[in-house]
């Protein structure tokens, strides 16, 4: 028995730890797929889920010459 116990404190601890550290990613990730209104809604909800947003992003903002603008300067720093 005490032989379990020491395999399943530690899987436990990881767990909660991987959860708290992936948490913010998914909800980024939800953010990232509904409605400005849905998103900041409180408390939050699912909604419709869908690539509105990126479908914007990439056909009314210059996206690449700002990823360029960015890779550029992250390379850059990087190398200094």
């Amino acid at each position: 028995m005490k032989l379990r116990w020491s395999n399943i404190v530690p899987h436990v601890i990881l767990s909660v730890f991987s959860l708290c550290i992936l948490l913010p990613l998914i909800w980024v990730l939800r953010v990232s797929l509904t409605d400005k209104l849905t998103a900041y809604k409180i408390p939050p909800e699912i909604g419709h889920l869908g690539l509105e947003n990126y479908v914007e992003i990439f056909s009314t903002y210059p996206f690449e010459r700002w990823f360029m603008n960015s890779l550029i300067v992250a390379l850059a720093s990087t190398a200094i």
